[in-house]
């Protein structure tokens, strides 16, 4: 994004110029994607939980990634919003499921809102939880030991001790 207009005479430079930095900007995504995909197989993994930490830590890395370079507050959900597609569809989701997945994760936030620390945590939980669930892998009775409530009592959605199993509470965390 640029805040001014180039000239007639510059407007060939501009776009050329753009048009290489988006390039830049694809080939590093390129990239991370080779790096993370692996991380992903469950073959590598030594159990269920490794393959959905392995995923949030992907999904948390992509974020930051993406959204680093934002300069407007509202500028970082549609750029998340279309690596994530990417992603899950890189690793194999397909096209439908991912962006339903993307969809369910993104959701609750404001297009207005800088993106934080905390709301690239959740969205890497909920990716991890949507796409790893209807795909089968992790298995149904779940391997965790996750604290059945966080700060402020707020109930997780892999909380044992709250019968939701691996849906989320429709109000936890929404922001205004």
């Amino acid at each position: 994004m640029t805040d001014r207009i180039p000239t007639p005479a510059d407007a060939p430079t501009f776009v050329a110029d753009s048009l290489l930095a988006w390039r830049r900007w694809l080939e590093s995504l390129a990239e991370r994607f080779d790096h993370l995909l692996p991380s992903l197989d469950p073959a590598r993994a030594a159990g269920a939980t490794d393959v959905v930490a392995a995923w949030e830590v992907a999904v948390a890395q992509l974020m930051a990634f993406v959204a680093a370079p934002v300069v407007d507050d509202d500028g970082w959900q549609g750029n998340c919003e279309l690596t994530l597609r990417w992603f899950l569809t890189a690793a194999g989701i397909p096209s439908e499921q991912a962006q339903a997945v993307v969809d369910g994760a993104l959701e609750r936030f404001g297009w207005w809102a800088p993106l934080t620390a905390v709301e690239i945590g959740e969205i890497a939980e909920r990716v991890a939880r949507d796409a790893l669930n209807p795909a089968g892998i992790v298995p149904a009775g779940r391997v965790d030991n996750w604290p059945d409530t966080w700060p402020q009592d707020w109930p997780s959605w892999r909380a044992t001790n709250t019968g939701w199993g691996a849906r989320p509470p429709s109000d936890r965390g929404q922001s205004a």
